[in-house]
């Protein structure tokens, strides 16, 4: 009674159907066909489940199923009772068995089922439903279409209900089986089949695939997920799409979104591990196949090649299988990226390969080849929820990199697979998990523009920048420091230098995958980069010698050797510093580093300084220069010459940071050879010949004060101006002579508690100074007369001179740069010459005359007579100097061209007459009381007025001269040192005397000596035509010849003296007119406002202060827009051009 029976007999049928006759079956399903619309018709369903129906079903009425479909809905709640369940749950085996049971099916799909794949198949055993099921998408009726959804959310539920499935996997389930132990409702039994696949037979295996593939294409088809994800399925912010059944679109959605930060963990678990089931099959992966159906079927020849027995996993998989035969098509795709073109498949490519980043177990090559290294070494992170985030991978890469191969090494197969994977990831950025993380807002504000295979190198160019985050450097970090580790992680690289590696660097390539090269092969590179053969290639060393530079902490063999002295000096609380501050590090401790870390450490300082843009906090800090006035310069040492000449401009401001990183880069440049590229190139053979023992290791800058030193030994014209400029930038600013900078550091400091800002030679100018008055320390003063020297000797070389002398020397002085100091002097009166650049001239002069070995000519010429004559005298002061002069006076010089030269040296020194100054001291005293108002009865005040003819307060040479000079031959002049008054007239001439008669005299009597000279000749000619006998007579002959050429040549030295005399009387005659008239004409000015009354009208003045503004205004709005403040230099054309 209450169809009991009837349960039972249906139960039989269903569960053992051998045990009833052919013909109960056909009669009892007959039976139950009509029946099974109407739970009224299932007495026992009917009477279990009548209390749940009154409660939750009572307004629905009977038939169509109507009453069991809305019972089934509760299902998985609580609010059924077990009876209930249990009847439910053998209606729906009963339907799973034979769609005839379903009502709804026979009503909505009979016409599908008979037109479609489904039509020659055998009703029962559920084989119809699932043929129906497969096929869902290409049902065309929706109302059918939504039936056999349901059907297919029901199988895929309960493995009970999935007969085909239950049928082959039998044993799997059985108690003894490996899914013995697991539930069978909720899907549970069949997701333990799906990840356990392996273990079970290939009926099974085949049942679980084609269950895998429906599951694919419809995420309600995987009870499990939709549990875990139900959130996310019902919200619009993530996967909440109105697409039709089986064309996996929420799928998709969820395995693209997964990673984002408020998916929920259970759900990202779930998408995760169907996500690495789906990733061996690319019938598995809808999407991607849709969108890359003719890339698939070009490149890789699908569906003809065979699918890949990806499934497997097994400890002996790898003896039994090949690598190449696990995801054969989803590898082939990934491995021809690059040749994909269409935009959609090149995304689904690309979005496979971001999440295969993230976690490594979606790549089944990968996981099958190192199954046993991952067991011995990573186990820790071989399930999905600890393998995600790149962790699996980074536990991989970390074994392969590892500098001691004894403790731990990867099985080739492995460590070729963790390669290959590297490489996609180091290729692409936006295949790469950790960067796409930690990068997103970099790559949008400095890479938006850079192509995808240029983005790593992009982020890389700016990772100093200020607005660089921290996780994204860390990121770039670790990523470059995989890219350097192997050649063969820069496909480009490889490409091009590979008959390079061959030939240069065959040893150290590894011989197998197990191996990495650490960074051995691009060091090798770099070692020979002039020798290699192909200019490809060089352009990619350079390229990886510039990010070495950026990121030391990912240089591998620079950290072999000094890892453990970085972590000593230049760590912070047990880890390096970062590049931005590690790199400062290594440079200040450059020195405290012993062994091969130091030279290693002095190979990364080279790298830097090959190019401005190896140098990472100088290309960000003058990005602006280098994009603007600087982009046009073709090569390195262009582009450093811009950014110096754009410093030295008015419109760089001292605390610019361009400014600031510049001199750094050019103080550190100062201490070796090998940090100037120019000086290393153009010097090479001159430096191995003449310097090979000079150390910058031991004393920084000595190799380059070597070259300083031997500047006129120098066989290379390339390497002499390169000198010359080294010797520039030494005068331009101290700090850029690292032997000078380190002999006069405390003397540098006080000159700049003085207020002396450093550059545009002012610290050398105070050094000077202190020179003068004796204040150096013996080794500074030495390295500051050696620059002195240096400038004076070569004036191109003068920093002040050529700065403030630049329209001068152009104007007047186009010779040679041993002879533009001497122009310039005698020029410096003339109207164009500007006050800035007298000085300067001024200046080095007094510099000069301080001491004789700041003057090559004297030091060369009358080195003799030094040390014979004024070998007790201390140099400086003009000590030395003074004594040749009154050597020269008392005419006790050895050399004629001694006393020109010492004249010479004497002029100078009045040109730049100054209080105090050298040897020009001695007539200090008697310029006072003869020359000035403090002398007022002086009979050259009286009839020739004030000495300082331009009223300016200053006495220089010119007007001190003129005074001086007709003192000194004036008889009623009382002079207070009577060598002051011999000085003057061997530089004078009498100024009474008639210049002109007196040359002529000369001349006369040079005439009547040639004359002599010429009969002595002729008797000597005759003498040698006497006999014996004569001899005697002969050397009393030869005798008058000597003292005739003794005579000539003294006359001759007075008549160069008294030429000399007449042109600088000339000189400065001329000067003191120049000061005369510009001082009238300044007077005259001043009287003509005065009776105008410019000077009295409140108005007028008012009215000038206004035009005066606007003229300001003027030319400021023309500075700021003008060539020059965008980068043009100004050249002043000589007037003869």
């Amino acid at each position: 009674g209450g169809g009991m029976r009837r349960a039972c007999l249906e139960r039989q049928s269903r569960l053992r159907p051998r045990e009833v006759s052919k013909g109960c079956r056909d009669a009892i399903l007959n039976a139950a066909i009509p029946r099974a619309d109407d739970i009224r018709f299932n007495a026992p369903l009917n009477a279990a489940c009548h209390v749940e129906r009154q409660k939750y079903c009572a307004e629905v009425p009977p038939g169509s199923m109507r009453v069991i479909l809305c019972l089934e809905e509760r299902l998985d709640g609580e609010q059924l009772s077990k009876g209930c369940k249990d009847w439910l749950h053998t209606r729906r085996e009963s339907a799973a068995q034979d769609f005839r049971l379903d009502s709804r099916i026979v009503k909505e799909c009979l016409d599908d089922i008979t037109n479609s794949p489904c039509e020659n198949v055998t009703a029962g055993g559920g084989q119809v439903i699932e043929c129906l099921v497969a096929n869902l998408e290409h049902i065309q009726k929706p109302k059918c279409k939504s039936e056999v959804h349901r059907l297919g959310q029901m199988i895929s539920s309960d493995v009970r209900l999935n007969k085909p499935l239950l049928a082959a996997c039998y044993s799997a389930l059985a108690a003894d089986g490996v899914c013995g132990s697991v539930g069978v409702g909720k899907g549970v039994a069949i997701d333990c089949l799906k990840a356990n696949v392996s273990h079970t037979s290939p009926m099974c295996a085949q049942q679980v695939g084609k269950l895998m593939a429906v599951q694919s294409r419809d995420v309600h088809f995987n009870p499990a997920l939709v549990r875990a994800c139900a959130a996310e399925l019902h919200s619009k912010a993530f996967c909440l799409v109105d697409a039709p059944h089986g064309q996996a679109a929420q799928l998709s959605c969820l395995q693209k979104k997964r990673l984002q930060m408020d998916f929920s963990q259970q759900c990202l678990h779930a998408v995760t591990r169907e996500f690495i089931l789906h990733s061996t099959d690319v019938d598995l992966m809808l999407p991607l196949r849709a969108a890359c159906s003719p890339e698939l079927s070009k490149l890789c020849d699908y569906p003809n090649t065979r699918r890949g027995k990806a499934l497997a996993s097994s400890a002996s998989s790898q003896s039994l299988l090949a690598i190449s035969d696990i995801a054969p098509v989803v590898t082939c795709i990934k491995n021809n990226f690059e040749a994909v073109t269409s935009a959609k498949c090149r995304a689904e490519v690309s979005s496979l390969m971001l999440h295969t980043s993230e976690n490594v177990l979606l790549n089944r090559p990968l996981m099958v080849a190192c199954h046993q290294d991952i067991k011995d070494h990573c186990a820790a992170y071989s399930k999905a929820p600890t393998a995600g985030h790149g962790k699996l991978l980074g536990c991989l890469e970390r074994v392969a990199q590892h500098t001691d191969q004894r403790e731990a090494e990867l099985q080739p197969y492995c460590a070729e697979q963790v390669l290959a994977q590297q490489l996609q990831q180091v290729t692409v950025i936006a295949h790469n998990f950790g960067m796409q993380r930690d990068c997103a807002h970099e790559l949008q504000l400095y890479c938006s523009r850079a192509k995808e295979q240029k983005q790593l190198s992009c982020l890389q160019e700016h990772s100093h920048a200020t607005q660089f985050g921290e996780a994204c450097l860390a990121s770039v970090v670790e990523t470059t420091k995989i890219q350097l580790s192997d050649t063969r992680l820069d496909v480009a690289l490889q490409t091009t230098c590979k008959t390079d590696l061959d030939k240069f660097c065959s040893s150290i390539t590894p011989m197998s995958f197990a191996h990495r090269a650490l960074g051995a092969e691009i060091d090798c590179l770099i070692h020979y980069e002039e020798q290699l053969t192909s200019e490809a290639c060089r352009s990619r060393v350079r390229h990886k010698s510039r990010t070495l530079a950026y990121f030391p902490s990912a240089n591998t063999p620079l950290l072999k050797e000094c890892k453990a002295q970085f972590l000593d000096m230049c760590s912070a609380s047990g880890e390096l510093l970062p590049d931005a501050l590690l790199l400062p590090c290594m440079r200040e401790r450059r020195e405290n580093f012993t062994g091969s870390c130091r030279e290693k450490a002095l190979s990364v300082e080279r790298m830097i300084h090959r190019e401005v843009s190896y140098n990472a906090e100088l290309s960000v800090a003058c990005a602006t220069e280098l994009n603007t006035i600087c982009r046009s310069m073709k090569s390195n040492s262009e582009t450093l010459r811009c950014l110096i000449m754009h410093t030295q401009s008015s419109h760089a401001a001292a605390d610019n940071e361009c400014v600031k990183q510049l001199t750094r880069h050019r103080i550190r440049s100062s201490e070796s050879i090998q940090l100037m590229p120019k000086v290393n190139k153009a010097c090479k053979e001159d430096f191995a010949y003449l310097c090979a023992s000079a150390s910058a290791l031991v004393y920084p800058g000595s190799e380059l004060e070597c070259l300083k030193d031997a500047r006129d030994s120098l066989s290379s014209d390339e390497c002499r101006k390169a000198v010359r400029e080294l010797i520039a930038s030494s005068s331009e600013d101290a700090r850029f002579d690292a032997l000078l900078n380190r002999a006069c550091a405390v003397e540098i400091k006080g000159c700049e508690a003085e207020g002396v800002a450093p550059g545009g030679g002012r610290v050398n100018e105070c050094l000077r100074k202190k020179l003068k008055a004796d204040s150096l320390n013996p080794s500074c003063k030495q390295q500051v007369m050696k620059l002195a020297s240096a400038e004076i000797e070569d004036a191109s070389v003068s920093y002040p001179i050529q700065s403030a002398c630049h329209a001068e020397l152009h104007e007047h002085c186009n010779v040679q740069a041993s002879q533009q100091l001497a122009c310039l002097e005698l020029h410096m009166s003339t109207a164009t010459f500007s006050k800035e650049c007298a000085d300067k001239v001024r200046s080095i002069i007094q510099v000069a005359v301080h001491d004789y070995r700041l003057l090559p000519s004297v030091r060369s010429s009358c080195n003799v007579d030094v040390r014979h004559n004024c070998a007790d005298v201390a140099p400086g002061d003009g000590n030395v100097l003074y004594c040749l002069l009154q050597q020269e006076l008392a005419s006790n010089l050895s050399s004629a061209m001694c006393g020109v030269k010492l004249r010479a040296a004497a002029r100078s020194a009045f040109r730049a007459f100054t209080w105090g100054q050298g040897f020009t001291r001695h007539c200090d005293v008697d310029i006072f009381h003869l020359c000035t108002e403090a002398s007022p009865n002086s009979a050259f005040l009286a009839t020739h007025g004030s000495v300082d003819v331009n009223s300016d307060g200053v006495f220089n040479g010119a007007e001190v001269w003129a005074c001086l000079s007709r003192q000194a031959y004036s008889e009623e002049a009382t002079f207070a040192s009577q060598s002051c008054r011999e000085l003057v007239r061997l530089l004078a001439l009498d100024p009474s005397a008639e210049n002109a008669a007196s040359e002529q005299i000369l001349k006369q009597e040079l005439a009547e000596q040639k004359e002599k000279m010429h009969e002595h000749m002729q008797k000597l000619r005759e003498s040698k035509k006497m006999t014996a006998q004569r001899e005697e007579e002969k050397t009393e002959m030869f005798k008058e010849v000597a003292q005739a050429k003794a005579a000539l040549g003294k006359k001759m030295t007075e008549l160069t003296q008294l030429r000399e005399q007449l042109a600088f009387h000339q000189e400065m005659a001329t000067n003191l007119r120049a000061l005369k008239e510009g001082a009238e004409a300044k007077l005259e000015g001043t009287e003509a406002r005065l009776h105008s009354g410019l000077l009295v009208d409140w108005r007028m003045l008012l009215l000038g202060a206004v035009g005066a503004l606007g003229a300001l205004g003027w030319c400021a709005y023309r500075r700021v827009h003008s060539p020059a403040s965008k980068g043009y230099e100004v050249i002043v054309v000589p007037k003869d051009t």
